[in-house]
């Protein structure tokens, strides 16, 4: 029997993860070169509390003038992954993993070994990779309806054929 993990509801935890990111990120997102700024004066203290002997004028402008671009990219994927986070923090998501002894189902799962012969009929050995699962609400906000499963990303899985292989 499967255990049922018990979750906060999307609304409740999706508007938590929303105000909290809304909070932390806020002004870097909007001005990153503030964020770069930050992290080369932090980096500035961290040698001086290691015991670097320079002004921490020199230090500053030594570590802007070596990482400033390198801190800057960073900084801009940075960005881009907190936007890329902002289109998926409204959806609840859940690990597929798929059982030795399961049937396959290509709309979940993708055989490892690429031997598509028989595949319909095939049964699991083992997984290789977990997939995800997105769960999209169905009707209305107000309405209490169920939700449909979307595969994200396919389970990977070697099929019990594969022990037949002769090499």
């Amino acid at each position: 029997m499967r255990k049922k993990w018990s979750i906060e509801a999307q609304v409740v935890s999706g508007r938590w993860r929303s105000l909290a990111r809304v909070h932390i990120v806020h002004n870097w997102v909007k001005h990153p070169e503030s964020l770069v700024r930050g992290i080369i004066a932090g980096f500035s203290d961290i040698l001086l509390a290691a015991g670097c002997t320079a002004p921490q004028s020199d230090i500053t402008s030594k570590v802007t003038s070596k990482f400033e671009q390198k801190i800057a990219l960073l900084v801009e994927l940075a960005v881009r992954l907190n936007k890329l986070f902002d289109e998926i923090i409204s959806s609840d998501f859940e690990i597929l993993v798929v059982r030795p002894g399961d049937k396959f189902e290509s709309k979940n799962m993708e055989d490892t070994d690429g031997d598509q012969a028989g595949i319909q009929d095939a049964s699991v050995l083992c997984a290789t990779h977990l997939g995800l699962i997105k769960r999209v609400p169905v009707g209305t906000l107000w309405e209490k309806g169920s939700k449909q499963k979307m595969t994200a990303l396919k389970a990977k899985v070697l099929l019990e054929s594969f022990l037949d292989t002769e090499d």
